[in-house]
């Protein structure tokens, strides 16, 4: 529907719809647990074929985290290898490493290798 210019203000059914959207984006989200996993590095390394992983206090297990030479679920390899130098940091410096990952997942239990969840982030902490 077009408005004549002489029109000042749109029709109500319009200004309706607005104030709805705007309240809308002022409500919370849905609700949705994401998971950050965060405690001591253990080890990390480095596979040939540019696999990066870790092994956490968090779990146990071996922790796919991104590939250095290519797109790995949507990380690509600058990101990987910005990745790899806070693990090696963190590791250095015996400073808290974190990953956060989108969805309710449990630290302990993440599926291992490749297998892995994709991180959303990985920082080093204090």
């Amino acid at each position: 529907m077009r408005f004549a210019v002489r029109d000042a203000h749109p029709p109500c059914g319009y200004l309706r719809v607005l104030t709805l959207l705007v309240a809308l984006s002022f409500a919370p989200a849905f609700a949705r647990a994401d998971t950050y996993c965060s405690g001591v590095l253990n080890e990390y390394l480095v596979y040939a074929d540019g696999s990066l992983m870790i092994r956490g206090a968090w779990r146990q297990g071996w922790t796919y985290l991104c590939n250095v030479q290519g797109t790995w679920k949507g990380i690509p390899a600058e990101a990987c290898f910005s990745w790899l130098a806070i693990v090696g940091s963190s590791k250095a410096h015996a400073k808290p490493l974190g990953v956060y990952y989108s969805g309710d997942l449990n630290c302990a239990a993440l599926a291992e290798y490749s297998a892995s969840p994709a991180p959303v982030y990985v920082r080093m902490g204090e």
